[in-house]
């Protein structure tokens, strides 16, 4: 005959027992709490911690371990001390009693002020860089207590988790804050100078790094930090530019003051930056740039020949003071513009020539100058024989 079962509510202990060689081989279980042995393993990793595996604060903690002790003692009254249920429940109540006790020790202490300041993210008055770095000074002290002294839970997790959220908040202030200064740096008349674009950067950079160290960083985070360090070359190279543009329209007046040191300065300067685009991929178009070297070297150029056409025409001057170490300085200044100009490519066959003369000439004068007295060219030798002083007249003559 099939199974049957008195009329009523289903899954109750007062059913009738299961009849013997029917399918159904068992009655439902009465209810009741659950656990298994992976339950109570579970604990040790879940309860009391956030969803990223840090612990709750410790008022949360308190409360959830008076929740759990009264619940151990309903399964051990009903089910009794070595239930599932019961040790369950006595499982997690240890485990929370070690949280408590993390968080009331320097450690725990230490990771609650760094929990807090993060807290203030976000709101009108953030922690400080100083603040930041005074909390996670307390807390890798502590934790390198529990190390020394061998404490169990030492394996430095929490610390780790909370020193990458830091890094993080940080990061986003900071990039923010050269975000920011960027759009300050291109609004005309602003007064943001290359040091603090370049500190921002520093800023931003140094960040970057720890978060590389830990862990933490990820490519978006990577390419945003690029796009805007190659925004701010791209506007301290547009001001160097306009410096050397400057410079170079002061430099072709009639008696300029502008020195070759600052021209030179400021073209170093401006090759610097360009090197630096290069080398983050956000390099544009550098013919402006050459073309602003090439003019550069022309100026010096001219002055240079100037300088040692100046120096040829005094030596042709009787009793001049001209030395060979005055011409080979000259010399070697005009070779050294000379090649600068021919790597760029600039310059002409006529210019070529003029040079070429020039460095004739000085070569000419300066072996010249080598040579012994009596041998130089338009040298006269005169000798003074016998002089015999005549008495003065009496007319005075």
């Amino acid at each position: 005959m099939a199974f049957y079962r008195l009329p009523g509510p289903l899954c109750v202990m007062g059913a009738m027992p299961v009849d013997s060689g029917t399918l159904v081989r068992a009655s439902t279980p009465p209810p009741g709490p659950v656990a298994t042995d992976m339950d109570t393993n579970f604990v040790e990793k879940v309860v009391g911690r956030k969803i990223d595996g840090t612990p709750l604060p410790l008022v949360t903690l308190r409360r959830m371990y008076d929740q759990h002790v009264q619940l151990h003692e309903e399964a051990a009254g009903l089910f009794g001390v070595q239930s599932a249920a019961a040790r369950f429940e006595q499982k997690t109540v240890e485990r929370l009693g070690e949280l408590i006790a993390e968080a009331e020790s320097p450690r725990g202490r230490a990771a609650e002020k760094v929990t807090t300041l993060l807290g203030k993210e976000g709101t009108d008055a953030p922690a400080t860089d100083d603040e930041y770095r005074a909390a996670i000074a307390e807390l890798l002290s502590a934790e390198r207590q529990m190390e020394l002294k061998g404490s169990p839970d030492n394996s430095g997790l929490a610390a780790m988790s909370l020193l990458v959220k830091v890094s993080k908040a940080v990061s986003d202030r900071k990039a923010a804050e050269l975000q920011k200064l960027i759009e300050e740096a291109r609004s005309p008349g602003n007064k943001v100078t290359e040091e603090d674009l370049s500190q921002a950067v520093t800023n931003v950079l140094s960040i970057e790094r720890q978060k590389q160290l830990l862990g933490a960083a990820d490519d978006s985070d990577t390419l945003a930090t690029n796009a805007m360090l190659g925004e701010v070359l791209g506007i301290v190279g547009e001001r160097r530019k306009k410096a050397v543009k400057d410079l170079l329209e002061d430099a072709k007046k009639p008696g300029s003051k502008v020195s070759e040191e600052e021209l030179s300065k400021a073209v170093a300067g401006l090759l610097g930056i360009e090197r630096q685009a290069q080398l983050v991929g956000a390099s544009q178009d550098g013919s402006e740039t050459m073309e602003l070297l090439a003019q550069a070297i022309a100026v010096s150029e001219e002055r240079r020949k100037a300088a040692l056409q100046s120096l040829i025409a005094q030596t042709k001057q009787p009793g001049n003071s001209v030395t060979r170490e005055q011409i080979q300085k000259a010399v070697g200044e005009m070779l050294a513009t000379e090649r600068q100009r021919q790597l760029l490519g600039a310059g002409s066959p006529d210019d070529d020539k003029e040079i070429f003369d020039l460095l004739e000439q000085a070569v000419e004068i300066t072996s010249e100058r080598e040579k012994p007295a009596r041998e130089r060219s338009g040298h006269v030798s005169v000798t003074v024989g016998q002089v015999r002083i005549l008495p003065r007249s009496p007319s005075g003559r």
